[in-house]
C-alpha cells in the first residue's frame, strides 16, 4: 500500500475516529511492555505452555509474565486453556484477534528496521 493509498484509507475511517477517538484497544495492548514479545513467541509455535514462554524469554519473571498473559486473555488476544489431568497443565494460543495483532507488529518492526535509532551502548 502507498503511503497516498494509507492517508486515504485513515482518512475514510475518521467519522469512525471521531466517535471512538483513537483505537484505543490496540494502543492499549501494544503499550504493555511483554505483550508484543508474547503475541511474537506464540505465532512462531502454538499452543504453547508457560514454561515454554518462560524459556524463550529469560529476562521476564514469572509475575510479569503471569500478569502479561492474564492481560492478553482478558483483552480476548491470546485464549488460555487448562487440562484438568495428571499432571494439570495450561497452554495459551492465538485467538483470531490475537492474530490480526500480527499485522501490526510486523509494520512496526519494519518501521523499526527504517527509522530507529541503534542502541546506544
Amino acid at each position: 500500500m502507498t503511503e497516498r493509498e494509507m492517508v486515504r484509507a485513515i482518512l475514510e475511517h475518521t467519522e469512525y475516529l471521531r466517535r471512538n477517538h483513537l483505537p484505543y484497544e490496540g494502543f492499549e495492548i501494544m503499550q504493555t511492555k511483554w505483550c508484543a514479545r508474547i503475541l511474537l513467541e506464540l505465532c512462531q509455535r502454538t499452543p504453547q505452555r508457560f514454561g515454554e514462554l518462560k524459556r524463550a524469554m529469560p529476562e521476564i519473571s514469572n509475575v510479569v509474565l503471569s500478569s502479561a498473559l492474564k492481560t492478553l486473555v482478558e483483552r480476548g488476544v491470546v485464549v488460555r486453556t487448562q487440562f484438568n489431568e495428571i499432571p494439570p497443565h495450561v497452554e495459551y494460543d492465538l485467538t483470531e484477534k490475537g492474530r490480526g495483532m500480527l499485522t501490526v507488529i510486523y509494520e512496526m518492526i519494519r518501521w523499526e528496521e527504517r527509522y530507529a535509532s541503534p542502541p546506544q551502548p
